[in-house]
């Protein structure tokens, strides 16, 4: 099991990386896309995701440098890194094994995958997103869940 401290450090990384990917996220809408912040935000972004406006959010007239299901990954370093810091113990003694856990938290992502390359039509931005906010926090409740361990 992953020691206190440890679950720290790690929930407040992934709270850090999370605020910095949603500010990046945001900063086209915020402050155009001609913006430098916003062309930097869109490079470093792009290792990570395949960045198709087809599959971005708008806002303010302008498209977000992620793809819908990366910002729902994004968002999911603060929900989970928070989860993780301020679960009580009582909600984590019931949360599933680390490895199901993680089976749970991808499987509505798998699902809208396998969804989008066999159903014609199949394009629900809102749901990739929130599929990558499930996921994400799903990976970082694994650090309370027993994070090494092999259950």
């Amino acid at each position: 099991m992953v020691s206190g401290p440890l679950v720290r450090w790690i929930a407040g990384l992934a709270m850090a990386s999370g605020l910095a990917l949603t500010a990046a996220d945001l900063s086209a809408p915020c402050l155009g896309s001609a913006h430098p912040v916003a062309a930097v935000a869109r490079l470093a972004l792009a290792p990570t995701c395949h960045q198709l406006p087809e599959r971005s959010f708008r806002a303010a007239g302008e498209t977000l440098p992620a793809c819908t299901r990366c910002t729902g990954l994004h968002a999911s370093g603060l929900l989970g890194g928070l989860l993780a810091l301020l679960l009580p113990a009582a909600i984590v003694a019931r949360l599933p094994a680390p490895r199901l856990l993680v089976l749970v938290g991808l499987a509505p992502m798998a699902a809208d995958v396998a969804a989008g390359l066999f159903l014609d039509g199949w394009d629900h931005p809102w749901l990739r997103a929130a599929t990558g906010l499930v996921a994400g926090t799903a990976l970082l409740l694994t650090l309370r869940a027993g994070g090494g361990d092999s259950r």
